[in-house]
Parts: structure tokens; C-alpha cells; sequence
């Protein structure tokens, strides 16, 4: 590994200094932001590729809706992004992705299987909303799905 150059070893060492600093990290904050980033990265992308497969197979409706909540995720990661809202973002994408959910369950989706996609909510929910509020949303799903 070549040596660091020294006009850049004060700037390195206040960086290892601020993430070492047990008052300047929130371990909580941290962990449920990368999540969301994570979650959100796998759903823009899953929805994408769901939508050109909807589009394919001649599903217009589905494939519109598809790529409207794929949209609306990006502009929520560069809202997170720029802002930092992290609870904003967090309701706002919990409540893009329930609805699509309900009009998958609704609708049945390409063959009838779109439900299976039910079962990844409360998994996503619990993980960013913690156990008390995730089975809230969760049941409130479930009851919406009955």
C-alpha cells in the first residue's frame, strides 16, 4: 500500500477521530439508514425488472404502477439523501410499498401469484419500524388484505 501524503494525514485522522467518537455515532439511526438505503436499492430494482416483465407479458396497469413506485422510491432516497429525514422517509416508503402491496394482493398480479409478495412486508416493516410499530402496520395490512 503506498504512503499516505502528509496535506492529507490531518484530514484523515479528524475523520477516524469523528467516527470513533462514541457522542458523534448513532448506532440506531445508522443501522435503520443503511437498511433503508438496502431495502429500498433491492425494491427500485426488483420493481424495475417486475415492471418490464408486467409490461412484457401485457399488463400495462401493473407495469405502470410498478415503475410509479419505483420513481417515488429514487426521489425518496434523494430526499433522504439531501434532507435526511430518516423517519419522514422511512413512513413515506412503508406507505408506498403498502399500497402497492394491497393492489398486488387486489389484483393477483401476472398468474395470479402476486401475493406471495405480502409475506416480505412484515419483514421490511418490523426491521425498520422495531417490533411495537412494524406489528401495527403489519396487522393493519393483514386486515386491509381480509
Amino acid at each position: 500500500m503506498p504512503p499516505i501524503p502528509c496535506f492529507l494525514q490531518p484530514h484523515i485522522t479528524a475523520i477516524q477521530q469523528r467516527l470513533l467518537a462514541t457522542s458523534a455515532v448513532d448506532d440506531d439511526r445508522a443501522r435503520k439508514t443503511g437498511m433503508m438505503y438496502g431495502i429500498t436499492l433491492a425494491g427500485i430494482l426488483l420493481l424495475i425488472l417486475l415492471g418490464a416483465l408486467a409490461f412484457i407479458q401485457d399488463n400495462p396497469l401493473l407495469a405502470s404502477i410498478d415503475f410509479l413506485a419505483a420513481l417515488l422510491l429514487i426521489a425518496l432516497l434523494f430526499f433522504l439523501a439531501s434532507k435526511g429525514h430518516l423517519y419522514t422517509c422511512i413512513y413515506t416508503g412503508i406507505s408506498i410499498m403498502y399500497c402497492l402491496y394491497l393492489y398486488l394482493f387486489i389484483s393477483g398480479g401476472i398468474a395470479g401469484t402476486a401475493f406471495l409478495w405480502s409475506y416480505t412486508f412484515p419483514l421490511f416493516v418490523f426491521s425498520l419500524l422495531g417490533p411495537r410499530r412494524g406489528l401495527l402496520i403489519s396487522l393493519l395490512y393483514l386486515l386491509s388484505c381480509l
